[in-house]
């Protein structure tokens, strides 16, 4: 069964012009509080989307997304759903159910970039810590993106551990996941070394941004935010899309 609550498809000719998109990667920890302050977030950053993990649920139902006016689509089984996407109502987007799952969330949007119509595949991935990378259901995103041209984003609480993404030390979980990341020619759009997950017994990087080569050079502005998300997972918030002027990496690859 696929759920979308609160869904708003506006026309396209009340589409808003903007010259970039926010995205927003959060897990909420299963939290209501989270919840409430991402949503606080979301009210204010209109042209913010939010790929989601770990949703606050009530009896496997989705919470706390009810005063918002855009769209949150996820996947629902008999088990509470862990990934999300939750798209602004001036962007018109659609699910994709045979790439979505409990755990994994796909969909295309349209949005007005600089007075450009553009299409784009966003998807939110949780990958649970008992489980190994799901390398099959990756590649089979990765391959229908590239078949059909498609812009790629992806956001995930990986639960592996790499020194290629930041962390002290790696484990074969994320050995797997850097192999199928490496070899679905997807790029690591995190930079540095900052923490995205913080809790009183370690700090460390679980949270991955990755896209293929035809959108990474268009994101700029990656960063963790040092804003309380009432989780132990910090959010990490980018621009996407981005003309290629001072900041973008296509500007940086070009020095």
């Amino acid at each position: 069964m696929i759920l979308v609550i609160n869904h708003v498809m506006l026309r396209e000719e009340f589409g808003e012009e903007r010259a970039t998109l926010r995205v927003i990667q959060c897990n909420l920890h299963r939290g209501r509080a989270a919840t409430a302050v991402l949503c606080r977030h979301l009210d204010m950053m209109q042209n913010t989307i939010a790929l989601i993990q770990e949703l606050w649920t009530i009896n496997s139902n989705v919470s706390g997304f009810g005063s918002l006016s855009g769209s949150a689509f996820f996947f629902s089984t008999q088990d509470r759903p862990r990934a999300a996407i939750y798209v602004p109502r001036h962007i018109s987007a659609y699910l994709l159910p045979e790439e979505s799952s409990r755990d994994s969330v796909v969909i295309r949007i349209q949005c007005f970039l600089a007075k450009k119509k553009t299409t784009m595949t966003l998807a939110s991935v949780y990958l649970p810590i008992e489980e190994m990378a799901p390398t099959a259901t990756l590649t089979t995103l990765v391959n229908a993106s590239k078949v059909n041209k498609w812009l790629l984003i992806v956001s995930c609480d990986s639960n592996a551990y790499s020194v290629t993404w930041g962390c002290d030390k790696g484990n074969f979980k994320g050995k797997i996941l850097l192999e199928s990341i490496t070899s679905n020619d997807l790029e690591i759009i995190d930079e540095g070394c900052e923490p995205t997950f913080v809790n009183a017994r370690c700090q460390t990087i679980i949270d991955l941004n990755l896209a293929l080569a035809n959108v990474s050079q268009k994101i700029s502005n990656w960063c963790v935010c040092q804003e309380a998300s009432m989780s132990d997972h910090r959010w990490i918030t980018f621009d996407a899309l981005e003309k290629e002027g001072p900041g973008s990496k296509a500007a940086e690859a070009s020095k």
